[in-house]
Formats: structure tokens, sequence, C-alpha cells
């Protein structure tokens, strides 16, 4: 008779949905909501013509929503600010040098070089990823393979109990 389990017996929960990831960390996502008349708290209607919650950010909260709109705000202008500052110093050079137009050239070949090789970092990062799971995932394999080889030796020990001393002998002899 084969004892083989299909399945571990292991409790392994993975929690189904976002709220619930959120509830257990304490964490509260910026929301819009508002109280009406009556003192109930309303969502907004969104675009879907029926009452659900806005989610703004992301599920960001209100402060991280804040913070990453602040990076990006700051960025851009950044970006706009050395533009301008490229664009007049071109206008007020004179025409046989160019040399902000050919410093401009030279910032935006160093940014797009440090944006292609952000994205080629993050595909090596991405690929030692996948391998360092692909490893777990074998280990794992193995493990449990060696636990189903201990349950068939367990087994086999037990049945080898159950012929030596037959459980009507003991009685019988009382």
């Amino acid at each position: 008779m084969s004892t083989h389990r299909s399945k571990d017996l292991r409790s392994v929960t993975r929690t189904a949905t976002q709220a619930q990831l959120n509830r257990i960390d304490d964490y509260i996502p910026f929301v819009m909501e508002y109280v009406d008349a009556e003192g109930n708290p309303v969502s907004v209607p969104c675009c879907c013509k029926k009452r659900c919650v806005c989610s703004f950010g992301c599920g960001n909260t209100l402060e991280d929503t804040f913070l990453i709109s602040l990076l990006l705000m700051s960025v851009w202008c950044m970006i706009l600010g050395f533009t301008v500052l490229c664009v007049h110093g071109a206008l007020e050079s004179d025409e046989g040098t160019r040399v902000a137009l050919w410093a401009y050239f030279w910032f935006f070949l160093v940014f797009v070089s440090i944006t292609i090789g952000s994205v080629h970092t993050t595909g090596i990062v991405n690929e030692r990823t996948e391998a360092q799971q692909a490893e777990l995932r074998q280990k794992l394999l193995d493990m449990r393979d060696r636990v189903e080889e201990m349950e068939k030796e367990n087994q086999s020990f037990k049945d080898v109990l159950n012929v030596s001393n037959p459980v009507g002998a003991g009685e019988a002899k009382a």
C-alpha cells in the first residue's frame, strides 16, 4: 500500500489582496472620501458612474504621494532650467563657436548613457534574482524529495514493527 501524499502538509498561506497586506502592515492608502450631511463617510464617485473608493497615488499614503510628486517636479524643473540655460547660452554665443550647443549635446549624451546604464543594471539584477529564485526552488524540491524518502523509510520501519509485534499477540498473553 502506497503512502505517497501528493500535497505538502505544511501550512502555507498567501494573502489574496492588497487590502489584506495593508491591514497586516497597518498601512492606510490615501483615498478620497467625504462625509455627507448625515455624518456617514461617502466615497467619491469615479468615472464608472458608481460610488467607489478613488485611490490616489497607486495605494501610497498621502505623505508618499506628496514626496513622489515633489521629487518628480524637482527633476522636471531642473531639466527645464538646464534647457533654458543652454538655449540662452546658444542664442548669446557667436555663430562660429556654438559652445553652448555642444555642451548641451554632451550633457544629453551623458544623461542618455546614465539611463542606458541603469536599464542594463536593472536587467542584470533581475537575472541574478531569477537565478537565485531558481536555485531556491531546486533546493526546496530536493528537500521535499528527502522528506518523502524519510517518510517512506519511517513507514517501512512501522511496517516492520507491526509485522514483528502484532497487536493481537500482546492481548492474548494478558
